[in-house]
Order: C-alpha cells, then sequence, then structure tokens
C-alpha cells in the first residue's frame, strides 16, 4: 500500500511539473484575481507602488469583446504588418502552449494609437509604458542604469523548466513569474527565441504616431540576471504583454 501511494504522488509530481508556473515567495503580494473578457483568470502582483499581471495576457479579444484576429501563416502575419493591422499568434501555432506563454501580439494590436482606441488588457488595467517598465526595473535594482541593471533576475522564474540552462540569477522574488515564450519576426514571420527570451510590448513607440516607425519593448534572458530595454523593434513582431494597473 505505501508503495502504491508513493507511486501516485511521483506520478501527480510529474504529470504537474509543467502546469503554469507559480511562486510562493514571502516578498509576493498578491492583491486582486482579474478575469479578462475570454474568462482567463490572472493575479494581480504588488511591486513597489505598481500592480502587473502575474502571467502573459491569453485574450482572444478586447475588453469590449472585439476579436482581435489570429494569423498562423507566415506570409499573412507579414501582410498584417504591411496593413498596419491587429494579429495575436501562438508560439509556432502549438496551443499546448496557450496556458503558460500566452499569445504574441503585433504592437498594432496593443496600441490604442492603431487598434481603434481599444484595450487589450482586462478591465482596469493597461499596456504599461516604457516609463513604467522602467520604474520597475528602478525600484528592483535603485542603482541600475538602462539595461545596465539587476532587476531581471527578480522577475524570471526559477530552474530550468521553462529557461534554458544556466538561467542566470533568476529568485523570482516578485512573483512576476516571467517565462521565456520567445517572439516572432514581423517581416518573415518566423518563430524564434522560445526558453531564451521573454520579451515583453511597452505601449511606447517612436515618432510620429500616425504610423511607420518603430517600438519599445523590454527582454529577459537565459544569460544574465538584467531587466534589457533594447532598441526599438518594427510594429510588427509578435511580442507578449504584460498589464498594468492604471
Amino acid at each position: 500500500m505505501k508503495h502504491m501511494l508513493l507511486l501516485l504522488l511521483i506520478t501527480t509530481f510529474i504529470s504537474c511539473s509543467k502546469e503554469e508556473p507559480t511562486n510562493t515567495n514571502a516578498n509576493q503580494s498578491i492583491v486582486e484575481s482579474i478575469s479578462d473578457v475570454d474568462g482567463n483568470i490572472y493575479n494581480g502582483i504588488k511591486i513597489g507602488d505598481q500592480v502587473w499581471l502575474g502571467s502573459n495576457l491569453k485574450t482572444s479579444k478586447y475588453n469590449d469583446g472585439t476579436p482581435i484576429t489570429e494569423l498562423a501563416g507566415n506570409e499573412e502575419w507579414d501582410d498584417a504588418d504591411d496593413n498596419w493591422s491587429s494579429a495575436r499568434c501562438i508560439y509556432d501555432n502549438d496551443y499546448s502552449l496557450k496556458s503558460t506563454h500566452g499569445f504574441l501580439y503585433n504592437f498594432w494590436a496593443v496600441s490604442a494609437t492603431y487598434n481603434g482606441n481599444k484595450n487589450i488588457c482586462p478591465i482596469g488595467y493597461k499596456i504599461p509604458s516604457i516609463e513604467d517598465w522602467g520604474k520597475l526595473s528602478l525600484f528592483l535594482d535603485p542603482n541600475g542604469t538602462g539595461g545596465n541593471n539587476i532587476a531581471g533576475g527578480a522577475l524570471k522564474v526559477t530552474g530550468t523548466n521553462y529557461w534554458r540552462d544556466p538561467n542566470a540569477d533568476a529568485t523570482n522574488e516578485t512573483g512576476f513569474s516571467a517565462i521565456p515564450s520567445g517572439d516572432r519576426s514581423g517581416s518573415s514571420g518566423s518563430f524564434d527565441d522560445l526558453d531564451r527570451k521573454a520579451n515583453f510590448w511597452s505601449s511606447s513607440s517612436e515618432l510620429p504616431d500616425s504610423g511607420g516607425g518603430r517600438a519599445y519593448w523590454v527582454s529577459l534572458s537565459f544569460g544574465n540576471g538584467e531587466l534589457l530595454f533594447p532598441v526599438p523593434k518594427t510594429k510588427g513582431m509578435g511580442f507578449n504583454c504584460r498589464c498594468i494597473k492604471n
């Protein structure tokens, strides 16, 4: 009987090893539970005086119920960028990744400037500006500047269940629970960087906002503990979204 119970416990552990990452660190502050228009549930995580979603956005609709077009093919993904059209996808079109990794969205879907003044986030939340990301970085590393900081380690899920080895400096002490969900090229439509990078849009873009130009984003890497602020990318890229409370 004891052997059977032990086997059951081991089997249960293995079957749960790839569930949505959670964090039980005492420094984590879950302040609320939020639902998007699709019924996906997120924890609201307080970090400093900001409240962030504790997992990647998974919605297929804006919070007014308007659908966001899902595009699987590479050519149609590229066409969406050419036409400044909103689009979303799952990495490598693999729906087994949705519950943990969420959707990748192009900037046209994310920005109210281009999507008809719609909000992709749950009611009461918004896409963070690059200044919001900067404030988060400074709270986690007051001595850091730009990409020269150690803020990223506090945001990354620990271990190598999701991240490629060595997943440097990861502590997830904030409960932000970032996992490397990769990206999608805005030109070729190809997927890349799964298990290596977590990339998130900001709401900020280069002027002029009337079209063209590039948009700002942030990135976490398996190889270091920094919250990186890379040069702006084309708005057709597919990145994840984390929302921040208004």
